[in-house]
């Protein structure tokens, strides 16, 4: 996130950095709270799918618990 507003607002580019860097100088706050809840949600996909390809990717990590 914080390259696309960096990106966007160097080269003048619209997208959702922009929009974010305007609502928060605009105080729009359920613009801030969505574009905030977006990149959380795309966060923790990210990280589960990751988690779930290193599973497939390696076999010795498996999903339950081993008794020790």
């Amino acid at each position: 996130m914080t390259g696309s507003i960096f990106i966007e607002n160097t080269f003048g580019i619209p997208g959702i950095g922009r929009h974010f860097v305007t609502s928060i100088f605009d105080r729009d706050y359920p613009v801030i709270m969505g574009v905030f809840m977006m990149v959380a949600v795309l966060f923790g996909l990210t990280y589960f799918i990751s988690d779930i390809l290193y599973t497939w990717a390696d076999p010795r990590v498996r999903l339950t618990d081993r008794q020790i």
